[in-house]
């Protein structure tokens, strides 16, 4: 026969309802952080889904401005103007442009057998040489690369002509100081020999104001840099485009060979 204990069966029957209370606080808690927690995800999704939406449209609209920009370059064949007021689009995307005909330094990568050409002159103004001492060209020197240069000179508001007074000369080492003459107007053509010339940089020195003593670094005339600033919404992307002044001669003939024997680079040469 069994027994109970009726004031131990009243205490359990009392205390289930603060159990039962108390486990329905934890699971609504968890809930709740849970929700918290999975709605700030989704908002800030949400924000970085805008943020990137604004951003493309800010960058297409940095890119209309340098496309404008270019037109007037090329094909117009004039120095495009900069653009303070913001140009408005149909999407609700502007922009503005800061232009410069010169470049302080440039730098560039060079692939092997390509070249890099520079007018040391102004497009606008032939008739006076920009006074300029010497070009230095440096790279880096690690994967064997060789530069070399074709300069040519001629008199300010007098023609050229490029195969008569070109001169190539070839460099090794990493690092190279071009001589030139204050008073003429040069046109620089660097190409990269054995390998890709990386880390270029190429920087003009001359006189302060006139051609005369002292050395100071010299802008690069000849060169177009495009500053395209694109805005939408709180985006604002920037694109910066460069580019010589004029288009430079193409480079394709400096690739045709004429010869009756056969071309193998490291093998035996065979004549018919």
């Amino acid at each position: 026969m069994e027994m109970r204990n009726p004031q131990s069966a009243s205490r359990r029957s009392a205390a289930s309802p603060g159990t039962v209370l108390l486990l329905a606080i934890l699971v609504m808690t968890a809930v709740v952080t849970t929700s918290v927690g999975l709605s700030s995800l989704i908002m800030s999704s949400l924000r970085q889904s805008r943020a990137i939406d604004s951003s493309i449209m800010g960058y297409y609209a940095a890119e209309s401005g340098a496309e404008d920009a270019l037109y007037y370059a090329r094909r117009l064949g004039t120095l495009p103007a900069d653009v303070a007021a913001p140009v408005a689009l149909g999407n609700g995307a502007a922009w503005t442009r800061d232009v410069s005909g010169t470049e302080q330094v440039i730098f560039a990568n060079v692939p092997e057998d390509s070249f890099v050409h520079l007018d040391l002159f102004d497009p606008d103004n032939e008739t006076t040489a920009p006074c300029i001492a010497r070009v230095q060209v440096d790279w880096d020197p690690g994967n064997g690369a060789a530069l070399r240069t074709t300069l040519m000179p001629w008199s300010p508001g007098s023609p050229f002509n490029w195969d008569q007074n070109a001169v190539t000369t070839n460099y090794a080492g990493g690092s190279i100081s071009i001589p030139l003459d204050q008073t003429k107007l040069y046109a620089l053509r660097l190409r990269a020999l054995h390998a890709t010339l990386t880390d270029v940089s190429i920087t003009a020195y001359g006189p302060a104001n006139s051609c005369s003593s002292g050395e100071e670094i010299k802008p690069l005339p000849g060169r177009v840099s495009i500053d395209s600033i694109g805005e939408f919404g709180s985006s604002r992307q920037r694109l910066n485009v460069t580019l010589p002044r004029r288009t430079p001669l193409s480079g394709v003939y400096d690739f045709v060979i004429f010869s009756e024997c056969s071309l193998v680079k490291g093998g035996t040469i065979s004549c018919p």
